[in-house]
């Protein structure tokens, strides 16, 4: 499943917002990001969203992993 996480200046996961419809009146949403924050695309296992603060702590970066 297509997911984009917004991760803040640290590198936290913050957001996350599926990329593909999986219903047919669902409506797909752009996350609007503030200053300091970027959008990442990641493909993940629907799997993965079901434990949403395990998702966030794998996401997330090291500080120091940062560009």
């Amino acid at each position: 499943m297509k997911v984009r996480v917004v991760r803040d200046r640290g590198g936290n996961v913050v957001c996350v917002v599926p990329m593909e419809q999986t219903a047919l009146n669902e409506v797909l949403v752009e996350p609007v990001l503030e200053d300091g924050q970027q959008a990442e695309d990641l493909e993940v296992m629907r799997s993965e969203l079901i434990d949403m603060e395990s998702f966030f702590a794998t996401y997330s970066r090291a500080p120091s992993a940062q560009p």
